[in-house]
């Protein structure tokens, strides 16, 4: 059988395609001076190629669009609300000094978001951020990511690496409620089971 043959009936040749003018697509947003939210947002629409994710984050750390991420992660589209929130990880870890003004809207987010694809993203986000001392959350917000956290962590649906995120911020948080701690260490051992 021929190479080629086995090449076209794989499907490679129309994936390196579509990446091919991925990659195209983003290089027209990456050359532009100014980048409008709207034109971030059709650039998510797009296929995605290898690394999008770290490119556009690039994009929302150069043109400040971080405020249009986090409100891209409710798009209608799972896709373009994930890949939203993925660029938002990836912009965020870039410039974490520079996503400080922009806490609030994350945090009312994690508390709101359903995408499943983007819990890994705001679970791995939120515990950064406590961890560096970025977010120190007054008691009402500790009770509410508590809350949320637990209802993430016990959620049969909920992908491990959630889950994983889920224990790291309940544990750190367990300081600051008596009952966290033990309600952790059961849910763990029934997780396991």
């Amino acid at each position: 059988m021929p190479e080629d043959y086995i090449y076209k009936k794989s499907g490679a040749g129309k994936r390196e395609e579509r990446q091919t003018r991925a990659e195209e697509r983003y290089s027209r947003l990456r050359e532009l001076d100014s980048l409008t939210p709207e034109q971030f947002e059709q650039g998510l629409s797009y296929e995605f190629g290898p690394c999008m994710d770290e490119r556009f984050g690039e994009l929302i750390v150069k043109h400040d669009l971080f405020d249009t991420a986090l409100h891209l992660g409710f798009h209608e589209d799972p896709r373009i609300a994930f890949r939203a929130s993925w660029a938002l990880e990836w912009a965020f870890f870039d410039d974490m000094q520079r996503f400080g003004p922009y806490i609030p809207a994350f945090l009312d987010n994690y508390l709101r978001v359903r995408n499943p694809s983007a819990h890994r993203v705001y679970t791995k986000m939120l515990c950064h951020m406590m961890r560096k001392g970025l977010l120190d959350p007054d008691a009402l917000q500790a009770e509410q990511i508590v809350e949320k956290t637990f209802d993430l962590l016990i959620h049969p649906d909920t992908k491990v690496a959630v889950k994983v995120w889920c224990g790291e911020i309940l544990f750190d948080l367990s300081p600051r409620f008596d009952w966290v701690e033990e309600h952790l260490a059961e849910t763990i051992r029934i997780q396991m089971e």
